[in-house]
């Protein structure tokens, strides 16, 4: 942990090697680097499944709520219905 290293990079062709690329230079993380940067994502990580969990949740609530209305939808042929069963109850 905390270590600097030094890259650089040549191509390989038919011919022969080229020339090295400039230096790059990269530090690996501190023991210590990586929980502080877990804990700065931490609300990210959380608003985004609370965001999603929200997101679930209102979608079965429409889908349950568009199916629940489809079944009480009434047909022509239902009030049709309704009118012939009250109308030979009358005549008895």
């Amino acid at each position: 942990p905390g270590k600097i290293y030094a890259f650089q990079v040549r191509a390989r062709t038919a011919v022969g090697y080229g020339p090295y690329s400039g230096k790059m230079y990269f530090q690996t993380l501190m023991g210590g680097e990586r929980s502080e940067m877990v804990q700065d994502r931490l609300p990210l990580i959380v608003g985004s499944a609370l965001g999603g969990l929200a997101f679930l949740v209102i979608a079965a609530i429409a889908i349950l709520a568009i199916i629940f209305k489809s079944k009480r939808r009434e047909t022509p042929y239902t009030d049709r219905l309704q009118q012939y069963i009250s109308a030979r109850g009358k005549c008895s």
